[in-house]
This record gives structure tokens, C-alpha cells and sequence, in this order.
């Protein structure tokens, strides 16, 4: 799915790229505010995406957990669980965290992503961890 903009040298490379592995590129509606719609709808694999879409996605989760005592716990402990399985290199969506804690996220996103590629700026290791729990895919 492609979402920056064609001038982004970034998004460029990842569309010439697709084009040249036969693949096919939704392109989003462009209202970035309705972005987790056309997602939905378009149901990407593949992502090219900035680290600046993940930081708000993480500081989203965040917000709706914070005050909450019991979510803030299931959320520490699911993401405790899944780094073990990240760091062992084992990507999947399917155990009991990612249906209990991780499937509003993984389903905003589409809920079929395998692979994220993030360019253009450095992305910070805690949101490098956190999105490959959230998404059971590899970030890289």
C-alpha cells in the first residue's frame, strides 16, 4: 500500500521496486486522518511506512491503556511475551496475546501486513519492539 507521497524519494524506490516484482499498489484515498480505513479496505502485505506513523500508533496505545491498571498489566505482559518470540525470530499473529491485546492494532493496519519496510529516518528500538509485537510481522 503506498501512502507517501510519489515525491518521497523513499516511496519511490518501494514503488519501482513492487513494480518490478509484478506486485500490485493500492494507493490510499488521500486524507491521511481516514489512513486505518483504507487500510482496512485495501488489506496491504506489504507496507512501506516512516517512523513517524508508528510513533502515533504506539503513543495511541498507550493513551487508551493509561489510568486503566489491569490493561496497563496485559499490555506489559503481552508485550514481555512476544518480544521473547521476536527474539527467538519467531513472527506470528496468531498466539493468545495477539487475539487478546494486539488485534485492534494489527487490524487498523489491514490484519494481513508480513512485511514493513521503514525508511527515511531512524526508528527508535522501543517502537521497533513494540510495532513487531503489535503486528507479529518483520519491521525492518
Amino acid at each position: 500500500m503506498s501512502f507517501l507521497p510519489l515525491a518521497h524519494m523513499f516511496e519511490r524506490c518501494c514503488v519501482a521496486a513492487m513494480f518490478m516484482a509484478g506486485a500490485r499498489i493500492g494507493f490510499f484515498g488521500g486524507d491521511i486522518r481516514k489512513l486505518s480505513d483504507d487500510m482496512k479496505v485495501l488489506k496491504p502485505t506489504l507496507i512501506p511506512c516512516v517512523p513517524r506513523l508508528f510513533n502515533r500508533i504506539q503513543d495511541k496505545v498507550y493513551t487508551m491503556v493509561k489510568g486503566n491498571r489491569l490493561k496497563e498489566w496485559l499490555l506489559k505482559k503481552a508485550l514481555a511475551a512476544k518480544q521473547r518470540e521476536v527474539d527467538a525470530g519467531i513472527f506470528r499473529n496468531n498466539g493468545f496475546w495477539d487475539k487478546l491485546v494486539f488485534k485492534n492494532v494489527r487490524e487498523n493496519m489491514g490484519g494481513n501486513l508480513r512485511l514493513v519496510v521503514v525508511g527515511s529516518a531512524p526508528l527508535a528500538p522501543n517502537v521497533l519492539n513494540f510495532m513487531q509485537c503489535a503486528l507479529g510481522c518483520l519491521v525492518s
